[in-house]
């Protein structure tokens, strides 16, 4: 069953649509579109919180609203300036200020630390949300890598299963109990083979 998350802002998107081995990610803005897939072994299991500094913006909007106003007042007592003048300063600051209001700012989180990135919007639809679903692509990233690295048959060498156990314990993919049952279990696997062997051989 392929799990999705669809996030719009704007004219923006992202999707993003997770399957066993990998996830399509879908992404559109004004200027660019994009489709491509991310193998789950290339991503991480780290999140970061990515967001520009809003104050300037908020500073820019007051200066924008507030300048144009003090303008109109001044002009009321001391009739400086041609109505023309001051409805075009009206449309030109008023337009300036919908532009830093309506401009949309970085507020992401990043799934990091493998070869490659994801990013969502932060709390679209809502975080706790987004927080779930990025949860959900790690833990089906770690069942993954088990799967792939956990399993061995009678050709696997013992340092070659030992060494892929601790890359999976080393990366808090399996822990500490679970690479002493797997590597028991691949122990006690050789041990039967021998005992086979044996029993063939008199």
């Amino acid at each position: 069953m392929v799990k999705q998350l669809i996030q719009k802002r704007g004219l923006n998107y992202r999707k993003f649509f997770l399957e066993n081995e990998k996830i399509i990610v879908e992404t559109k803005t004004i200027r660019t579109y994009q489709k491509y897939e991310v193998k789950l072994v290339d991503l991480g299991f780290n999140k970061l919180y990515q967001a520009d500094n809003t104050y300037l913006g908020k500073i820019a909007i007051m200066v924008c609203i507030l300048l144009p106003i003090s303008l109109l007042i001044i002009n009321l007592f001391q009739n400086k300036f041609p109505a023309k003048e001051i409805s075009i300063n009206f449309f030109l600051w008023f337009a300036l200020a919908a532009f830093f209001y309506f401009k949309q700012h970085n507020d992401d989180i990043l799934l990091i630390g493998g070869r490659k990135n994801l990013v969502f919007f932060r709390n679209i639809p809502d975080e706790i949300e987004v927080l779930e679903f990025i949860d959900i692509i790690i833990m089906t990233t770690k069942k993954h890598l088990v799967e792939k690295y956990a399993q061995f048959d009678k050709n696997t060498l013992e340092q070659d299963f030992y060494n892929r156990l601790s890359y999976l314990k080393n990366n808090d993919i399996i822990t500490s109990l679970e690479f002493d049952n797997l590597y028991n279990e691949f122990k006690f696997s050789r041990l039967i083979k021998i005992s086979h062997i044996d029993v063939h051989l008199n």
